[in-house]
């Protein structure tokens, strides 16, 4: 295996070798694959990710609606409950995927509740997406026989954009092939970006999002990625870098602690290109448990910080992966302590924490000032481990945390 295609298969998020070698030799911003790796020796990451049952036979794809109109038609399925939720709670992720082009939309929610309005979010993403005519865009959503799509809010919703919607056989799943088998995709390929990256599983929720802009971009065996079908442009991965990365931010002068002395740079955790979310730049994973979109960044691609321990190797990169205070807009005596102390001196705090056989390094990144009733007038200390788990103690609990693992990190 060369660096190269080790390099590309983490970019193109583990996809199948034949489709690193059509997409490097077509798009942009990817070193070129001369020789493909030994079939047998794939990656631990797809190894376990890709393993599957074999297939009894190969079933004709169909979804009974006439061909001639596929480019007017959706697929859509819905997959859940997850079992561990996302970085906001998401357990549920709904795919539509265009008959024609095979390309493919996602979004994660938390309930099925919010289904309507994931749909209606969808179809514009396709429209704004795909710049085709607006009324002759996807007027068709296929969709299985679920309950979810039985709902009169979606119905009212589909009417209200001129959708019409059409369900598959009950309990046939062979009649939506395309939205089945992409989630499925979907499903396995974010599982090997989770491995790559050792990301924590609630991550999923946003990965899934990242795997799918990417797969939209790689080169089918007909000679042309998805994208490409309606507009014509072919895919540039010139600013993608493998996700689960180590990524520097530049902090202007005005935003530095110190102007002259402060740190120039932030320390992220890159998770994929912005356009996954909608959003120019690049997508990126702070250490107080917060995602941000920004323009530039610079990547260490042989740096994981989350399989390496994310607060320890942030912490030995830069000393500003916590968020800054100004403490001159903030009052003193809401952040008083009964001991006549500020609580700021507790920022940065450094504690170890032990959970069966295991131990994890964690800091303090946030000082939460008191709020609530009179009865209630803590001051909490927002603590993140090594292991992306984030808490929130008190002061009390913040003294028990070195005690139940040892002493404090230096």
């Amino acid at each position: 295996r060369s660096q190269a295609f080790d390099y590309v298969h983490r970019v193109l998020v583990h996809s199948n070798p034949d489709c690193c070698k059509r997409t490097t030799a077509k798009a942009k911003g990817l070193p070129s694959i001369k020789n493909l790796p030994n079939p047998d020796t794939q990656c631990p990451e797809c190894c376990l990710a890709k393993t599957d049952a074999a297939r009894k036979g190969r079933q004709e794809l169909s979804t009974g609606l006439n061909p001639e109109f596929s480019s007017q038609v959706l697929c859509g399925d819905t997959f859940g409950p997850l079992a561990i939720p996302g970085l906001r709670g998401e357990r549920y992720f709904m795919v539509l995927v265009c008959q024609l082009t095979k390309q493919c939309f996602t979004k994660a929610f938390m309930t099925l509740d919010e289904s309507p309005e994931v749909i209606e979010d969808l179809l514009t993403e396709v429209k704004a997406e795909i710049n085709h005519p607006a009324d002759a865009v996807y007027i068709t959503l296929h969709t299985d026989n679920a309950s979810v799509f039985k709902r009169e809010r979606i119905k009212t919703r589909l009417r209200g954009l001129n959708v019409t919607l059409h369900n598959s056989a009950p309990y046939e799943p062979h009649t939506n092939p395309y939205a089945e088998r992409m989630g499925g995709v979907l499903m396995k390929l974010t599982l090997a970006v989770i491995l790559d990256g050792s990301y924590p599983p609630r991550f999923r929720s946003v990965l899934i999002r990242t795997t799918c802009w990417t797969m939209n971009r790689l080169v089918r065996q007909n000679g042309v990625a998805p994208v490409e079908t309606f507009s014509g442009e072919v895919p540039d991965f010139s600013c993608v870098h493998p996700t689960g990365v180590l990524a520097y931010w530049h902090i202007d002068k005005p935003h530095r602690v110190d102007s002259k002395l402060g740190n120039t740079a932030a320390v992220r955790v890159y998770l994929g290109p912005g356009a996954a979310v909608g959003s120019h730049g690049h997508l990126v994973y702070t250490a107080n448990n917060r995602l941000h979109v920004v323009a530039h960044v610079a990547v260490d691609i042989e740096t994981r910080p989350f399989q390496m321990g994310l607060l320890r190797e942030l912490l030995n990169k830069a000393s500003c992966v916590t968020e800054t205070f100004d403490k001159a807009t903030i009052d003193p005596d809401a952040y008083r302590l009964p001991d006549g102390t500020s609580a700021f001196n507790y920022h940065n705090m450094s504690v170890r924490k032990q959970i069966g056989s295991r131990w994890f390094q964690g800091k303090v990144t946030k000082v939460i000032p008191p709020h609530g009733n009179e009865s209630d007038r803590e001051i909490y200390f927002q603590v993140v481990y090594s292991d992306g788990d984030v808490e929130d103690l008190t002061l009390r609990e913040l003294h028990e945390v070195p005690h139940r693992g040892g002493h404090p990190v230096s």
